[in-house]
């Protein structure tokens, strides 16, 4: 049985959703829990009630899909960057952002106290 966790994370609107077998279980935005309106981050809140709706534990998730690849277009993104952000302290976010996307695996097993098994497979949806 395949079950993924869907995250849109880090972005406007962030949420997370279950599947089942290609099957949606449960989705919802953080802004619905924590109502703050276009809310941008990791969406723990919207993980544990997915989690919970579905009587799911983390372990059993087998796939996580994540809203975007940090690493696709690094050339254009690197271009756009330095014609626009090098002065600005805007490069301080867009480092962070892409640092988060990077250890998301991670900030969520820190945040819920809880383990993805060690066969998960992640997807980041985007070009590389």
């Amino acid at each position: 049985m395949k079950i993924v966790l869907g995250l849109n994370s880090f972005h406007a609107d962030s949420s997370a959703a279950i599947f089942q077998d290609n099957k949606l279980l449960y989705g919802i935005e953080e802004e619905r829990i924590n109502r703050i309106k276009h809310w941008a981050g990791l969406p723990v809140e919207s993980i544990k009630a997915c989690l919970n709706y579905n009587k799911i534990k983390l372990e059993d998730i087998t796939d996580l899909a994540i809203n975007t690849n940090p690493r696709s277009n690094l050339k254009e993104k690197s271009i756009y960057f330095f014609k626009n952000y090098i002065l600005g302290n805007k490069k301080f976010e867009i480092f962070k952002r892409l640092k988060n996307k990077l250890n998301l695996k991670n900030e969520i097993e820190k945040k819920l106290n809880s383990r993805f098994n060690k066969q998960i497979k992640i997807h980041y949806i985007g070009k590389f």
